[in-house]
């Protein structure tokens, strides 16, 4: 069975980011309607210029539930939204002894609570045979020194995603880890 992304609408939370461009010029390719969402807007408008003259960029950031709200009503277009996929992420590394707080809180908002919200606010926007993508990463399951925060929100992504996939369904929900 092949699955087309033609004509299909795809939202990209973390749409600054150079792996979010890479995407949306693969799902280009595939005839897909891409839109950037990012908390920096010039980043995210800029990104989305140079993928593509038909991307579009909102403002949207993790840490603020009604910026999160305001970016789904942009989101959605008539027929619904098929694919959201967050590649969000803020770092917060280094030994347990010397992480900051507030870094710390900032990933969790990118990878563990953002997620969540984003489920909250885009689900009922999700087209029939869409789905909700999470990237997770390699230190979800090979922690490394200085990698606490990094195992923490990429382990938080695994298990909220099986959570996500239960309730829910049909909807499907999963996560990816790229490395």
């Amino acid at each position: 069975m092949t699955y087309s992304l033609k004509d299909k609408d795809v939202l990209i939370v973390g749409g600054g980011s150079d792996i979010a461009a890479a995407l949306a010029a693969d799902l280009l390719q595939e005839g897909a309607r891409v839109t950037l969402a990012g908390r920096d807007a010039g980043r995210t408008a800029a990104a989305a210029k140079a993928v593509g003259d038909t991307v579009r960029a909102i403002a949207l950031d993790l840490s603020d539930k009604e910026s999160i709200r305001a970016a789904a009503d942009q989101a959605g277009t008539a027929d619904g939204l098929d694919h959201l996929v967050s590649v969000a992420t803020e770092r917060a590394s280094g030994p347990v002894s010397s992480l900051d707080r507030r870094a710390l809180l900032a990933a969790f908002d990118a990878k563990a609570v953002g997620p969540i919200m984003l489920a909250k606010h885009f689900a009922p926007l999700i087209a029939k045979g869409g789905s909700l993508l999470f990237f997770s990463g390699l230190g979800a399951w090979r922690p490394a020194p200085g990698g606490v925060a990094t195992a923490a929100t990429n382990g938080s992504v695994t298990t909220l995603v099986s959570a996500l996939a239960v309730e829910l369904a049909p909807t499907r929900v999963n996560a990816i880890s790229p490395g």
